[in-house]
């Protein structure tokens, strides 16, 4: 995979994803439109920096490309298996199964104009404590039987949660009930549709003052309201 990444150089290489990713969904082959889709966002991700520069001469950013890329895999996921998918798994109790799509559509609706709906923010607040409450009990469970071996797999063996979705969501949380304290009018608006840079900086309400770590278990300084992880905060 990095290999490839590495391969894509120039602006036509990567501006070449968007006819192939939206014929793929006119002819359905929406497994293909998310492969390609998540291939040039993590394009993208790798050098940020670099395709700015080179956008710029066709006044582009690599925002307004990863707007469309995101909206193309959000239309192949929502007309492929994915949202029937996590409702399935909700009313067979499959919650192994559940919980990364779980997270994975949280971190949709945070793209939620890609999404095609509107999302009120409490409504968004409430599919982010179901998929809190979903993790920490398949958490507590320490381990998962395996029907292959008969044993048992290590819970950190499950990605229960990819790790950008479940810190940049945790973030958005954060970010939102401080402003809903200043404001609980905001609850009831429309979630914005935020850029990966918004939701990046949005971690930074879940980043530890002192060591930089990213943790969901933060104290607030009464004093000088800084964050801290409970370890560093004394």
């Amino acid at each position: 995979m990095a290999a490839q990444i590495a391969k894509v150089t120039g602006v036509l290489q990567l501006l070449a994803a968007l006819p192939v990713l939206w014929d793929c969904l006119e002819t359905r082959s929406l497994e293909d439109g998310c492969t390609i889709a998540a291939f040039a966002l993590a394009v993208l991700k790798t050098r940020c920096n670099y395709w700015n520069t080179l956008l710029r001469r066709f006044d582009l950013t690599a925002d307004k490309i990863e707007i469309v890329l995101r909206l193309g895999f959000a239309v192949a996921l929502q007309l492929s298996e994915f949202l029937p998918g996590l409702r399935a798994a909700e009313e067979q109790q499959d919650d192994i199964g559940a919980c990364p799509l779980q997270w994975m559509y949280c971190q949709l609706l945070l793209f939620k104009s890609s999404c095609g709906h509107n999302v009120e923010v409490s409504a968004f607040l409430g599919e982010m404590l179901k998929a809190r409450r979903m993790k920490a009990q398949l958490d507590s469970w320490g381990n998962f039987p395996c029907s292959q071996t008969g044993g048992s797999t290590p819970v950190q063996s499950i990605p229960l949660a990819a790790q950008y979705n479940y810190w940049s969501c945790l973030g958005m949380v954060a970010r939102l009930k401080e402003a809903i304290r200043l404001d609980p009018a905001l609850a009831d608006t429309n979630l914005p549709a935020y850029t990966r840079q918004e939701i990046a900086e949005a971690m930074d309400h879940v980043r530890c003052h002192n060591c930089q770590e990213l943790s969901d278990k933060l104290l607030t300084c009464t004093g000088c309201l800084h964050i801290a992880c409970a370890v560093k905060a004394a």
